[in-house]
């Protein structure tokens, strides 16, 4: 068995990091694959609602897999024969069962190339793509196909896997998925420049308070029970702001606070709420032109031990 990554490392700490996309997640798979795997566990699943694209290619990917069960489990043919510009950058195995037959092509390479690869035995005049409605022709016992950077094709006798749930449709659901974390108008999320800090934090999630996702991952204290509490927006140019919505869970009393240095302490309240109950509150004042916005926070739910929020959203109205 193999555990590929679904999820970003920069979220454990490692600066420069990203999670995989969609084409990589499907890659990971299949060189395991290829390798003689016959177990994949993807870590991790509580990572999915942060990057929705991670949650498609998984499910596709393991859809996928599912339909060609028969293939993984089956003890890989001998005698392919790979020509490409970076053949070391080849990964393929070929599976046959019965009269069906699966190859298991991956292109490891940084870079797309042409891969040709002549398979052993009697074979059909063409095969079918997977999950891409299409087939290449069969000349002189061997296959020749284009590979972006990346990419995986995996060819096969079975007809109806070509026509099975598309690859194309899956990646553009993927990539809606993602831009859909973005509210038009709202100009706290993470492709604005802003960049979050906290007066503490259990597990330095800060930054996934503005990356649109209202479940997941979210910004915590680390000073249990120890109030106040603050998470501060700074942005890199004035923004104009009238309303902004918190997403959180445990906290009860909070203000909204722009700095100002003729202020006490430096910090400026434009809004305040108490009392908070419901998983969202939304807090609208006179227009503000700031490149900072605090959230100050002095009193927890109930039993509450922690200073939660999981997204911070601002608009101009």
């Amino acid at each position: 068995m193999i555990t590929p990554q679904a999820f970003n490392y920069g979220d454990c700490g490692r600066l420069g990091n990203r999670a995989p996309n969609f084409t990589e997640v499907r890659n990971q798979g299949y060189q395991a694959l290829v390798n003689r795997a016959t177990g994949i566990l993807w870590y991790t699943n509580r990572w999915k609602y942060n990057y929705p694209e991670l949650d498609v290619a998984v499910n596709f990917v393991g859809h996928e897999m599912m339909a060609m069960k028969e293939a993984i489990f089956t003890t890989p043919a001998e005698g392919l024969d790979i020509s490409a510009d970076q053949p070391e950058e080849v990964q393929a195995s070929l599976r046959k069962v019965a009269d069906r037959l699966y190859l298991f092509v991956v292109n490891t390479a940084t870079a797309a190339q042409t891969i040709t690869v002549k398979l052993p035995g009697e074979l059909p005049g063409k095969l079918w793509v997977v999950s891409e409605n299409r087939a290449v022709q069969v000349t002189a016992n061997a296959i020749t196909d284009a590979f972006d950077k990346y990419a995986t094709h995996i060819y096969t006798s079975v007809a109806e896997l070509g026509t099975r749930p598309q690859l194309a449709d899956a990646i553009a659901a993927a990539h809606a998925a993602e831009a859909a974390l973005k509210k038009p108008g709202n100009i706290a999320y993470r492709d604005s420049g802003v960049t979050v800090t906290a007066s503490s934090s259990r597990r330095g999630y800060e930054m996934k308070t503005v990356d649109g996702a209202l479940k997941g991952l979210a910004w915590s204290d680390s000073t249990y029970r120890k109030l106040p509490d603050w998470l501060t927006l700074t942005w890199p140019e004035p923004q104009t702001i009238g309303r902004v919505v918190i997403y959180t869970s445990t906290i009860a009393d909070l203000k909204l606070q722009v700095s100002d240095e003729k202020a006490e302490g430096g910090w400026r309240t434009i809004a305040e709420t108490a009392a908070l109950e419901d998983p969202s509150v939304e807090l609208t004042f006179a227009s503000v032109s700031t490149t900072t916005l605090r959230i100050f926070i002095t009193k927890l739910r109930g039993d509450s031990t922690s200073s939660i929020i999981q997204e911070v959203e601002a608009y101009a109205k």
